[in-house]
């Protein structure tokens, strides 16, 4: 075990090393563009043409992912040179909180890309939490793709396992060091927990755990707790004691009891649900993840960046730009203290690529801006109100359970595990100047109360599930567009 952490960390030292230097981030674009200036895409904006940042944004438009969807299914159908010159090895799929499937290209520029941050994301992790190297890792792997999740498309769909954005190398590597459950496609919900609890329980050595979401991991606390009796049939005789122990005095050390590291999404709407991973898991040392989608990498957090407050750009391995205010800005030109809107270039095909994504700067380590996620940038309007994640999270931030807010018959219901009055619910929505407009002109409804019984999270990732979304996937929001959520449980008007 311990040549085998020496050998990755000796792996990724150079990538960590590398951003310790200043971001080039202009370089970056230019090699993207010159190096995809033939593909049709290239061709249309007129990439050869472009020698700096400020051209770029004249002549190539802000899309998101509707806007290039008939491009990426050209892809799909088998024709070459349409985003990038270079062969596009695979579609990730990804479920979004709109519902809507996104099918989002993978070329080897890309996967070296996601590699030279993710690396160093590693390097940093194996090297500044002491004795996180000696033991084994839990790193969250989503079920693998359906065959229906793969028809109708020429290029093949999803990595084998999520170790494989690490290249060939890299994915044997943390594979020998991984505790890893038996995950098959199609697999449901309930087989995925019973598996995975199985396995985690069974080691001892657990180092560190890695999710993306932390009520995922709370979800797999609780049902380990709930079926420690099957559990333990699994288990060794002392592996079963200390399950019983941890269960009974809820102290899950005494059966992990060299645990060291949690990752976990910890900013914006995961907030919440990272503290209470943090109180149940107190021996642990939390690490909140930075941003990371199906998309590219934005930024990763090291010891040293968390200490100046924020997390490292990915400067790297994704071309970034800033939005606020109708203006539009480098890396080295965002000031600390303002919140930018996140337009990404990155090596799959995606030009100035809007991610749904917003963050803040929080602080600096040497000449480099340090971010920190602050949540999406989904405006739901249905006449004008303009509602917005943020605004929602702010008004209801001390409902400690479950709850979403989305449209409903000329208004909007707030779904909730938690007690609160309607008329209560509809005086912080008022605190909106647009909300209030649109009441006071009869063009919404009060906002109604849905009280939620039995286990809320669970019933949201079940339907994330059924909408499309893998498990690794699915990221906590407050607001939603979509109307096809269902819970069970009833109003209260």
């Amino acid at each position: 075990m311990k040549l085998l952490y020496a050998m990755l960390k000796w792996r990724y030292r150079a990538l960590a090393i590398a951003y310790q230097s200043a971001p080039a981030q202009e370089a970056l674009l230019l090699s993207l563009l010159e190096k995809n200036r033939n593909a049709a895409y290239g061709k249309t904006y007129g990439f050869s043409s472009i020698r700096s940042e400020k051209a770029y944004r004249e002549q190539v438009p802000v899309v998101r992912f509707d806007d290039i969807a008939p491009w990426v299914e050209r892809i799909r159908q088998g024709e070459t040179g349409v985003l990038t010159e270079e062969p596009v090895l695979l579609f990730e799929p990804t479920g979004g909180s709109s519902g809507v499937r996104k099918w989002i290209p993978y070329t080897k520029t890309l996967q070296t890309q996601f590699r030279q941050s993710v690396e160093a994301w590693l390097y940093d992790i194996y090297t500044e939490y002491p004795g996180v190297d000696q033991g084994k890792a839990y790193w969250m792997i989503t079920p693998p793709f359906t065959e229906e999740d793969t028809a109708e498309t020429d290029v093949p769909v999803g990595f084998e396992d999520d170790a494989a954005y690490l290249g060939s190398w890299g994915q044997k590597l943390m594979n020998r060091m991984m505790v890893q459950p038996l995950i098959t496609p199609g697999m449901d919900t309930e087989t995925f927990y019973t598996v995975t609890v199985r396995a985690l329980a069974a080691e001892k050595n657990l180092r560190l755990l890695s999710v993306w979401n932390p009520s995922l991991l709370l979800n797999l606390l609780g049902f380990l707790q709930k079926q420690s009796d099957t559990v333990k049939k699994t288990l060794s005789k002392s592996r079963a004691e200390a399950l019983e122990r941890a269960v009974q005095t809820e102290n899950w050390q005494l059966l992990w009891p060299e645990l060291r590291l949690l990752s976990c999404w910890a900013d914006a709407s995961a907030a919440d649900d990272a503290k209470e991973l943090a109180a149940c898991l107190p021996f642990a040392t939390m690490q909140p993840k930075g941003l990371l989608s199906t998309e590219c990498m934005v930024s990763f957090p090291t010891r040293e960046s968390l200490a100046h407050g924020g997390m490292l750009p990915a400067f790297r391995s994704t071309y970034m730009e800033f939005f606020t205010e109708d203006r539009f800005f480098c890396l080295q030109e965002i000031e600390e203290g303002v919140e930018y809107d996140v337009i990404v270039t990155t090596g799959g095909g995606l030009y100035r690529y809007d991610t749904g994504d917003r963050i803040r700067v929080t602080g600096r380590l040497g000449s480099v801006p340090l971010l920190r996620f602050t949540g999406r940038t989904g405006t739901v309007d249905l006449v004008g109100e303009k509602l917005t994640p943020g605004f929602v999270e702010t008004v209801f931030s001390d409902l400690t359970g479950f709850y979403l807010l989305m449209p409903m018959e000329k208004g909007y219901v707030l779904c909730t595990d938690t007690a609160i009055r309607p008329q209560e619910a509809e005086t912080r929505l008022l605190t909106s100047h647009h909300y209030a407009l649109a009441r006071r002109m009869g063009q919404l409804k009060p906002v109604r109360v849905f009280r939620i019984t039995g286990d809320a999270k669970q019933q949201y990732f079940e339907q994330c599930q059924r909408h499309g979304q893998r498990l690794g996937d699915i990221k906590p929001v407050r607001l939603t567009a979509r109307t096809d959520f269902v819970f069970t449980g009833e109003y209260h008007d």
